[in-house]
């Protein structure tokens, strides 16, 4: 799961993921923190968190957690990203007992074998954060601006790698930098280290933090060969809106929604 906000459009199929996974059930907590939102986000994971009750998952929790914000969470150029940050540590305060957290940004699909994949990984080679590689959707011209990013010693900065998206290899590679749909140990977060800081504010939640694991001697990895779907706010009309699954999960959602008003009424 993850923190959500403002995202009523891609809830349902972004929570359909998760439960769709091909891992037991029982042995699964998801977790979902709705924050400031100003839309149906949190209706809508309601029904989501009733889906998962009902499918037989260990546990569905699904909190409310607001940090004053009012920026336009859909528009990256006007985001608060300080709020982004206090609610993914809110959100990893949800983990409970529980080993591994797979956090999986608002705007991506992940496929039903994506978990079991990428939890072998990591126990193989003994890593303690790993990334599915995030490609934009086809219709967007940019499937090679992925989620892997590299120290470029020349320029003196992380830039984008525009290899991994041709790179299917097996195993893990290291990285400086990822995000967006990540699994996680639990050690990470008992050692004290956290995505709020004072550099987010110009440089997101996901570098600051990738830079606070580095320094603790904790390598962020990817796995080329573990693949995932970034939606983006546009152009939406020819990628999600189109997708047969968005549109069943779309049309169970809004079912819901008129018995629950019918029952109120």
């Amino acid at each position: 799961g993850g923190p959500v906000r403002d995202r009523e459009w891609s809830v349902p199929l972004w929570l359909g993921g998760p439960l769709a996974l091909d891992y037991p059930k029982d042995c699964l907590d998801l977790a979902v923190l709705v924050n400031d939102s100003i839309d149906d986000t949190s209706e809508t994971c309601a029904w989501w968190q009733r889906c998962a009750e009902s499918e037989g998952f260990h546990a569905a929790t699904l909190r409310q957690c607001d940090f004053g914000t009012q920026a336009d969470n859909n528009d990256r150029g006007r985001r608060d990203y300080h709020a982004f940050a206090k609610a993914r540590d809110a959100w990893v305060g949800l983990r409970g007992e529980a080993e591994w957290l797979l956090q999986v940004d608002s705007d991506v699909q992940i496929p039903r074998d994506l978990l079991r994949r990428l939890l072998a990984l990591a126990v193989t080679h003994d890593v303690k954060m790993l990334a599915a590689v995030i490609h934009n959707d086809a219709q967007s011209g940019l499937e090679w601006f992925c989620n892997v990013m590299q120290w470029d010693p020349d320029a003196k900065r992380i830039v984008h790698d525009p290899d991994v998206w041709t790179d299917f290899s097996a195993g893990v590679k290291p990285c400086a930098l990822t995000g967006a749909c990540v699994l996680l140990h639990r050690s990470i977060f008992d050692l004290g280290l956290g995505y709020d800081c004072p550099e987010v504010v110009t440089l997101a939640e996901d570098a600051p933090f990738c830079k606070a694991l580095s320094d603790a001697g904790i390598q962020p990895h990817y796995a080329p060969s573990v693949r995932a779907t970034h939606w983006m706010k546009a152009p939406l009309e020819t990628t999600y809106l189109r997708d047969w699954r968005f549109q069943q999960r779309l049309a169970d959602y809004h079912q819901w929604r008129a018995d629950e008003v019918s029952i109120v009424g």
